[in-house]
């Protein structure tokens, strides 16, 4: 048992562990959506949302390691109008590179937290997104899409220009 636990102190004392680092690409600009403008008095937008392309926005995370990283997401910006929300969700699984440099296509193992293809209400205050679980030694996990979807919109709302920042955070 003394053996086992000194050659592990060993192996793990021989690992190189780097910061992780998180890169994301895309920036959603709203299109004019006159034509779902309202045409009889009294009538709405129809449908009442907008949503960006399924990989308006592609996550990458570097240096996994050991330590699986779990995604956090917060917006920053001006109150929303009552009513109007910005959600996020994840569309695909993106690819998995092992330390090896071996490409492991979709990622092995599972995510955890909000399940693909279902929307997140963003808020100001940084929440959980999702995470991975099952796969150890990963070195990258490339090209996550993410989709974005404004709900809520109504002829009510006040005319004005709104610009919000999502922020995407890593932690292990």
């Amino acid at each position: 048992m003394r053996r086992v636990f000194w050659l592990l102190c060993i192996l793990l004392s021989s690992l190189e562990m780097y910061a992780q680092s998180i890169t994301v690409t895309g920036n959603w600009t709203i299109p004019n959506f006159n034509a779902q403008k309202p045409v009889e008095a009294g009538s709405d937008y129809n449908p009442n949302y907008i949503e960006s392309t399924s990989n308006e926005t592609l996550l990458n995370v570097n240096n996994a390691g050991i330590l699986l990283p779990t995604f956090h997401v917060a917006v920053t910006g001006p109150t929303l109008p009552s009513g109007l929300t910005l959600q996020v969700r994840r569309t695909g699984g993106g690819t998995a590179i092992n330390l090896l440099g071996a490409n492991l296509g979709i990622l092995l193992g599972n995510y955890t937290g909000t399940p693909l293809n279902q929307y997140l209400t963003l808020t100001p205050m940084q929440q959980p997104f999702f995470s991975f679980s099952g796969v150890l030694l990963l070195a990258s996990v490339n090209n996550i899409p993410v989709q974005y979807r404004l709900e809520g919109l109504s002829a009510l709302l006040p005319v004005n220009a709104y610009s919000l920042t999502v922020t995407y955070t890593v932690s292990p």
